[in-house]
């Protein structure tokens, strides 16, 4: 059996690539793998596998719970999920020799879709702001269409988007405020065009490879 003491390793470092609904970022991180073949390794976003399972989405009510308590209760186990797709990911990055890895969101996403706020929502998951953020290194923030180019927004490109065009520039917005404070976040405009964002993002990366 080989050990994990027995694998090369080299410092591996986490990255967060979020944003409002139809930002690009999903598509961009499968583009960005094939681009930078052995130097990124990709996390999936965990809320596009829970909304996948077939459970209701957080935004229905369960009859057998009090209103809002399935909200909570989804969140948190997106919560949990996320941190451990991102612990083996980066475990196994660390192994290959990988020096990046690229998060489909990150654990403070999920305070813009929490009731009560930032704060509580940290109290919640026994987390400080300073846990949460020193988790990545780096946060890549793009900006939804809605808010750029809102004719060019549109619910085809995920089966799993929940919100209309009004929404998700709320959403976009909460996502902002609940990185607030990184001391590393990069927020990127919208763009007409996917290989126009593409660039844009795969520029960012390139220099946190150099």
């Amino acid at each position: 059996m080989i050990r994990g003491a027995d694998f090369q390793r080299q410092k591996t470092r986490r990255v967060v690539l979020t944003g409002g609904p139809c930002a690009g970022k999903t598509a961009c991180l499968l583009q960005l793998a094939r681009r930078f073949p052995g130097k990124v390794a990709v996390v999936p976003e965990a809320s596009t596998l829970l909304l996948n399972s077939g459970l209701p989405n957080p935004g229905e009510s369960p009859a057998n719970l009090l209103p809002g308590q399935w909200r909570k209760l989804f969140q948190s186990k997106l919560v949990a999920l996320q941190h451990e797709l991102e612990t083996q990911f980066h475990e196994l990055a660390e192994h290959s020799g990988c020096p990046l890895v690229l998060c489909d969101r990150g654990v403070l996403d999920g305070a813009a879709y929490w009731p009560d706020g930032r704060e509580n929502y940290l109290a919640t998951h026994n987390l400080t702001l300073g846990q949460a953020m020193g988790r990545y290194e780096t946060v890549i923030c793009l900006e939804s269409l809605a808010v750029g180019y809102p004719t060019l927004y549109g619910k085809h490109g995920n089966p799993s988007r929940l919100e209309g065009p009004e929404l998700a520039r709320q959403v976009d917005a909460l996502i902002r405020i609940a990185w607030t404070g990184h001391p590393r976040l990069v927020q990127l405009p919208s763009h007409p065009t996917f290989e126009g964002l593409l660039d844009q993002v795969a520029g960012v990366v390139k220099r946190l490879l150099a």
